[in-house]
């Protein structure tokens, strides 16, 4: 993907956050029930040649919810940083709801060099240097809103490696003329 304006796109598709479907048990007002469990979060490691204006994560989320009280809305907030225990927010999405039960689908993305504890340098080659590998952790946090309270939230994590290689723009040529030459 190094044709994209020398920008590393992490794409990953999440297969569910579900919120609804079982785990804890939360009580609301009216005695509204809220249940919440996550999926996974599997990120792809990534190489990318030469060095980068951005190092983008793109996130695809599906995200489900069930309550017995009607949500204000949904908040999806994607956050990265140099270990899943130190992330910086870096973009959410609210998705208002009037629904009990419902579903959707957002893909945020973000400049992981925007975090706190990872900047563009760290996704630079030092002189003489031919590969740089960077660990990079992402978040993804989910919450369920009822009458202006967090009600439910969930969250889920991975760890990934991106990789920076030198760029290699090589080119040599030829020329001569030769003949023969006798003693």
């Amino acid at each position: 993907m190094q044709g994209i304006s020398r920008r590393r796109l992490i794409a990953v598709s999440l297969g569910g956050i579900g919120i609804g479907s079982a785990g804890a048990y939360h009580s609301v007002q009216e005695s509204a029930a809220v249940d919440v469990s996550a999926g996974e979060l599997e990120i792809a490691d990534a190489e990318h040649a030469g060095e980068p204006d951005a190092v983008n994560v793109e996130v695809t989320t599906d995200v489900e919810w069930s309550a017995s009280t009607d949500p204000d809305y949904v908040v999806v907030s994607l956050s990265a940083g140099a270990d899943t225990d130190d992330v910086t927010l870096l973009t959410s999405e609210t998705y208002d709801t009037d629904s009990t039960d419902g579903t959707h689908t957002t893909t945020l993305t973000g400049d992981v060099t925007d975090s706190a504890t990872l900047s563009l340098s760290d996704f630079e080659l030092l002189f003489g240097q031919e590969m740089r590998s960077v660990d990079v952790g992402v978040v993804i946090d989910v919450e369920l809103v009822i009458n202006d309270s967090v009600e439910a939230e969930t969250s889920i994590s991975d760890m990934a490696t991106v990789t920076i290689t030198e760029e290699m723009d090589a080119e040599i040529t030829a020329s001569g003329e030769g003949a023969f030459v006798f003693d």
